[in-house]
């Protein structure tokens, strides 16, 4: 199987445009790489803005995703990791362990990490949840718990480094509510897989 090379990615970066992304930028090394920064948009997307971006014209058949609190480096393993037909995730032990522990019985894959996305499989993934609730808040906060159930994905372990913005109180994941949110998109994504 041939290597995916550098030119057929397109990096995506979403943020909410509060914190220096030039440490994360100058660690990528792809030619073309997009941000999505819902401070300068007039529809706050949220998360989805990274999807939003990915669709944007001109963007490489693969997509690398990262979230904008992390540094991910090992992106010659991640590239000689690509399998055709599924998205490679990296979720290092033992984040990887508690966010299945978190969705079970279902799989999840996460794109925060570092992970790169075959362009085709998104819109699928997204279909029956649109189609059954729409393009609501919770969608934009939570898309991908969506995406992770929904695209195929295999799992690479590579590590990556925690910025300090991680652990802000205004990240998605440590806002008051968020747990309730998650479970309810939990409860959703479930119903949505078992309808299949």
């Amino acid at each position: 199987m041939p290597h995916l090379a550098l030119s057929d990615v397109t990096a995506i970066l979403v943020t909410k445009g509060d914190v220096d992304l030039q440490s994360i930028l100058d660690s990528l090394p792809y030619r073309d790489v997009r941000i999505w920064n819902n401070a300068d948009t007039v529809l706050d997307a949220k998360t989805f803005g990274r999807w939003l971006c990915a669709e944007s014209p001109g963007t490489e058949r693969v997509w690398y995703f990262q979230d904008d609190d992390v540094i991910f480096r090992d992106h010659d393993a991640l590239l000689r990791e690509h399998r055709p037909g599924l998205a490679t995730l990296n979720m290092p032990s033992p984040w990887y362990e508690s966010v299945q522990a978190s969705w079970e019985p279902l799989y999840l894959g996460m794109f925060g990490g570092g992970a790169l996305v075959p362009r085709y499989l998104a819109r699928a993934a997204f279909a029956p949840y649109l189609e059954r609730y729409g393009c609501d808040d919770l969608f934009l906060e939570l898309c991908d718990l969506v995406a992770g159930t929904f695209i195929p994905w295999h799992r690479v372990d590579l590590g990556f480094e925690t910025l300090p913005q991680a652990t802000a109180p205004d990240r998605i994941c440590r806002r008051p509510g968020n747990e309730a949110r998650r479970e309810l998109m939990r409860g959703r994504v479930h119903e949505l897989f078992a309808a299949r």
